[in-house]
């Protein structure tokens, strides 16, 4: 008796998990040029049982300067199926206004109160 055995073929990507929402910082201190930025690494699983981080472009931890940074994260699982977590840093100097419209549920929103001061707004984790 042989037994056929046939070979499945992975179209499937991989499924990212914990990609991190944008995150939006508001430096207060005054001259600060750049700021530490801590997320949740990124992970990705798949039916193979078998994925790669392939790229990432940042990691958890690095210091970004002031204005928007594209941050990617890719994953390649055994057949060569490629997922991609992309979110954005935007750090803005304490002398910048920020909009409340800037804010969505979604984001992730650090505000950095180094020296208060009446003048300046106040913001909290949403």
């Amino acid at each position: 008796m042989l037994l056929d055995f046939k070979q499945v073929e992975d179209t499937q990507p991989p499924t990212v998990q914990q990609c991190p929402d944008d995150i939006n910082v508001i430096m207060s201190k005054t001259g600060a040029t750049s700021f530490k930025v801590e997320w949740d690494e990124p992970t990705a699983v798949d039916e193979s049982g078998n994925v790669t981080l392939l790229f990432n472009s940042h990691t958890s931890g690095q210091s970004f300067g002031i204005g928007y940074t594209s941050v990617l994260y890719q994953f390649v699982d055994s057949s060569n199926n490629m997922a991609t977590c992309r979110f954005f840093v935007n750090v803005k100097g304490g002398n910048q206004p920020y909009e409340f419209s800037d804010v969505t549920k979604k984001e992730k929103f650090v505000h950095i109160m180094s020296l208060y001061t009446p003048t300046q707004p106040y913001f909290r984790s949403v």
